[in-house]
């Protein structure tokens, strides 16, 4: 449902498109999405160089169940998702990805 709104927003050119596989920004230009990270986890950042992996989307149904997102197709939405944090990210984490100058950044992760 939410791809579809984001679609009608594009068509009505309240929002632009992005050129990227993954959902765009919203209006004001930020987004924020659950992300599930690979077995590996996510990299720290090195220097100046950010830790990546592929990432799996999530949302929290009304259940309050997690579950994945799905595309038009009905295949999962992956992105890659940047790790600016001098600490690794541990693999099969639930974390909050935000989109910030066209990329997913890991905004937090759980604290154990």
């Amino acid at each position: 449902m939410v791809l579809a709104v984001i679609d009608e927003l594009q068509r009505r050119g309240v929002i632009g498109k992005t050129g990227r596989k993954e959902p765009p920004p919203t209006i004001r230009g930020v987004n924020a999405v659950i992300a599930l990270t690979p077995g590996g986890g996510i990299a720290a950042r090195s220097g100046t160089t950010a830790g990546s992996a592929t990432c799996t989307f999530y949302r929290v149904n009304s259940s309050g169940t997690l579950t994945t997102v799905k595309d038009n197709a009905g295949s999962s939405i992956t992105a890659t998702v940047y790790n600016i944090a001098a600490s690794a990210i541990a693999g099969s984490a639930y974390i909050q990805a935000k989109y910030i100058y066209g990329e997913w950044i890991a905004d937090f992760e759980d604290c154990v």
